[in-house]
């Protein structure tokens, strides 16, 4: 009858943990960048999307924050991708953010 209590309390637990758990928007763009010109444009990509917060560049990608939304752009020019990662408490606003990185991105 233990276990069965100790089973019931982890499935309640983990159960939680996931409701707290953080959405999460991923996806990529086929690019012909260089490595610098794909950080540039992530750049400002980034900062025309107003996240700004705690802001860096770090090896590959750029970083941003805006409110309780976290935002990255990873650029790898050796396989001609840009790839695109928001996360953040609701999966609506991830999706958006994510569109307009990847829209803004993919202009010309």
């Amino acid at each position: 009858m233990k276990s069965l209590s100790v089973a019931a309390a982890a499935l309640v637990v983990s159960t939680a943990a996931l409701a707290d758990a953080p959405a999460m928007t991923i996806g990529s763009l086929e690019m012909t960048l260089s490595q610098e010109d794909c950080i540039a444009k992530g750049t400002r990509v980034m900062k025309g999307a107003k996240l700004t917060q705690n802001f860096e560049v770090v090896g590959r990608t750029v970083y941003g924050e805006t409110g309780n939304y976290t935002a990255a752009i990873r650029c790898d020019s050796t396989k001609t991708i840009a790839f695109f990662v928001v996360a953040g408490p609701l999966s609506k606003n991830t999706e958006e953010i994510h569109g307009k990185l990847k829209a803004a991105f993919g202009e010309p």
